[in-house]
């Protein structure tokens, strides 16, 4: 199959994550691939070097998506691929509104990441968007959901459900492993002694990722367990992030909470701490929390999303917005840190939700709709 993908930007974020290892998964099993994004720069284009797999840039400068649409257009006249793959709602609304003007054997395949989304926080022009993929979504030739929460929140949404399947996110367990020289290394780093437990939370600092309930779980705590400290990683607005280091003096955890950028070591950053908490708002399905399983770690999980069903037996699940469940949770996991727990998270993650099952349930969907 010749595909192309088409994403924003392949800067660090779980769909893009998840579209570089189905592109190279794809690639490997000897279909041509290409990556279409608006501009370069992002920092998983390093990933696709020596794979094999082309990447094109559209470069979408200002705000005229009716010129960008047209350079969408020539290029996918170029290339005739079998199936174009857009991820996320901007680019699966310039995919479907190409699909009149380019060969008809090019399937539109369209892929919704998202659960619950709270669209009253973000700006018109999101509100906008969100409201104009829901009405195309029903020209898509098939759409892929990787949770079954976000298909059923789509879906009461208006968003077409005729065409509609799920696949979960892969994840690669050859990436992400127990590595106890890695633990070592950034647990020295972070200046974090070996008989203190680190609970961690990763992810964008965003409204959605409720870290404000984290902290004040953490809080209650630090009140009932010694030797605990706290580190959150990840990028996001300025403004929410001095919110949060506002809350964390005033609830007097200065020298208990570690806030830092994102990395790129991330089987060290999973292997560094003890448990993983996702107090989010909304999910779909998270990388997060799968990648840090595959390294043996139990987590702590808000019931959003798919978030239970990707934990299973091996983890806590709590109510979002409820820092006393988050905190007692914390401490039931805290009391669970040993060999067995931690394989049976490997297990799960291995069994249910690996890299190889993700690319060979696309491969088979892609193909069934050719022939189709």
């Amino acid at each position: 199959m010749n595909i192309c993908f088409l994403i924003r930007y392949l800067g660090i974020g779980g769909a893009e994550k998840q579209l570089i290892e189905l592109a190279k998964g794809l690639r490997a099993k000897g279909h041509e691939i290409t990556v279409l994004v608006y501009r370069e720069g992002g920092q998983l284009e390093q990933c696709l070097s020596d794979t094999g797999i082309s990447l094109v840039i559209l470069e979408k400068r200002g705000k005229s998506l009716l010129r960008f649409l047209f350079a969408l257009i020539r290029e996918i006249r170029i290339l005739s691929p079998d199936i174009l793959h857009s991820y996320l709602h901007l680019s699966n609304c310039l995919a479907i509104s190409a699909k009149p003007f380019i060969n008809k054997k090019t399937k539109i395949v369209c892929g919704i990441r998202s659960a619950y989304i709270d669209i009253k926080q973000y700006g018109w022009q999101d509100r906008l968007i969100y409201t104009v993929a829901s009405f195309l979504s029903r020209f898509a030739d098939l759409v892929i959901y990787n949770s079954y929460a976000a298909r059923t929140y789509a879906s009461s949404r208006g968003f077409s459900d005729t065409k509609a399947i799920v696949i979960h996110n892969g994840f690669d367990t050859s990436l992400f492993y127990p590595d106890s020289v890695a633990r070592d290394t950034i647990r020295k780093e972070w200046n974090v002694l070996p008989k203190e437990c680190l609970i961690g939370l990763i992810g964008r600092f965003d409204y959605m990722k409720d870290h404000s309930t984290f902290l004040r779980a953490a809080a209650l705590v630090q009140q009932v367990r010694a030797y605990v400290k706290f580190i959150c990683i990840g990028h996001g607005n300025p403004d929410y992030l001095a919110s949060l280091n506002r809350l964390i003096h005033s609830f007097g955890l200065n020298s208990q909470v570690l806030l830092i950028p994102p990395r790129n070591d991330m089987r060290a950053v999973y292997n560094g701490i003890d448990v993983l908490c996702s107090s989010s708002l909304g999910e779909s399905l998270s990388n997060v929390i799968g990648e840090a399983m595959a390294c043996g770690k139990l987590c702590v999980v808000t019931d959003v999303g798919d978030s239970a069903y990707l934990v299973g037996q091996t983890g806590v699940v709590v109510p979002p917005s409820d820092p006393d469940a988050l905190a007692n949770g914390l401490l039931e996991v805290m009391s669970k840190l040993d060999s067995h727990h931690s394989r049976q998270a490997m297990d799960r993650i291995c069994s249910k939700f690996s890299l190889t099952k993700l690319i060979d349930m696309t491969e088979k969907k892609l193909y069934s709709l050719l022939e189709k």
